[in-house]
């Protein structure tokens, strides 16, 4: 099946005039979002038959909401200018990112969440979420840590929130007969990391940032660019330092429970049960959400047209 970029203007004119198929149903067709179907629309020069328009509600104007909202932005969110209003989406098979972006910014703007068909990529089934914004979200548009952000500590702790629920892991593994405790955050954004790193250090964390793979190494996928990870292993810096943040993503949340529940305890042997049991529910979710993407999918799609993987624009 062709990308929707590659169809004619009397193709696309078929599927929406003469077949009468919404803008949404062309998008789950091609695994494109509904702005990219009204793009190509627009550029075939073709008449719609009205787009449906949500009401938006403007940023509340909260320093330390922005904050989270831009290490979210920064950590896993792509993020444009689309006409007069600010497109926000993100790609995942882990339901409670699903959960998060919802509650995140359903209160300002409806969500959509459509499945997508990964050919190349493991799982091959997942979920795009968007969500168009009012125009006084265009601070979500820069890619770099704000000024501001540096400078107050609160809102620093809000924003590295963010990127963690974003970028971040928390483990909790054997040490011998002993308990050990990580927290890592990992990501290609060199500049970002670093930031992070200078300002925990200034608060006084014992951490090491390191390349952890190569651009062009394969670990299961392809870097763009070096992979940096941060690291913070002494026990308690990691017990200190995730009282400080509030995650919203409930993956988060449920292994920062855990560590402030056991971090004193000293044998391996009184927590490895529940570590596993935490890990085994985790992926038992993940695993049920990447089903009921491809269940959605074949049932917008015979199994035999499954295309190829799409980029979106």
């Amino acid at each position: 099946m062709s990308e929707l970029k590659n169809l004619t203007k009397e193709e696309l004119e078929k599927l929406y005039w003469q077949q009468k198929l919404t803008l949404s149903q062309i998008g789950r067709m091609f695994s494109v979002t509904y702005p990219t179907v009204i793009y190509w629309m627009k550029k075939r020069g073709i008449h719609t038959r009205g787009v449906r328009k949500y009401h938006t509600k403007p940023f509340d104007g909260n320093e330390l909401e922005k904050a989270y909202l831009m290490g979210l932005r920064l950590g896993d969110l792509n993020v444009q200018l689309h006409r007069r209003q600010i497109l926000t989406r993100t790609s995942t098979s882990h339901p409670n990112m699903l959960e998060l972006f919802r509650g995140t910014f359903q209160k300002y703007s409806h969500v959509h969440q459509f499945p997508m068909f990964h050919p190349k990529k493991k799982p091959h089934f997942d979920w795009q979420i968007y969500a168009l914004l009012d125009k006084s979200f265009k601070f979500m548009l820069d890619k770099a840590v704000p000024n501001e952000i540096t400078a107050d500590e609160n809102m620093f702790y809000a924003f590295l929130a963010g990127y963690a629920d974003a970028e971040g892991c928390i483990l909790i593994t054997p040490n011998k007969d002993g308990v050990r405790l990580y927290l890592n955050i990992a990501s290609e954004d060199s500049k970002t990391m670093s930031i992070i790193a200078a300002k925990l250090k200034e608060a006084g964390y014992h951490l090491t940032l390191r390349i952890a793979a190569k651009r062009g190494e394969s670990y299961g996928r392809k870097y763009n660019n070096d992979y940096w990870e941060l690291r913070i292993a002494t026990k308690v810096d990691v017990v200190k330092l995730l009282e400080r943040l509030e995650f919203r993503h409930r993956e988060k949340n449920k292994w920062k429970e855990l560590v402030l529940k056991m971090y004193k305890v000293k044998k391996w042997s009184e927590v490895k049960e529940e570590v596993a049991a935490l890990r085994n529910s985790i992926q038992d979710e993940v695993n049920e959400c990447v089903t009921k993407a491809e269940e959605k999918f074949r049932l917008k799609r015979d199994e035999k047209q499954l295309p190829r993987n799409k980029r979106i624009i």
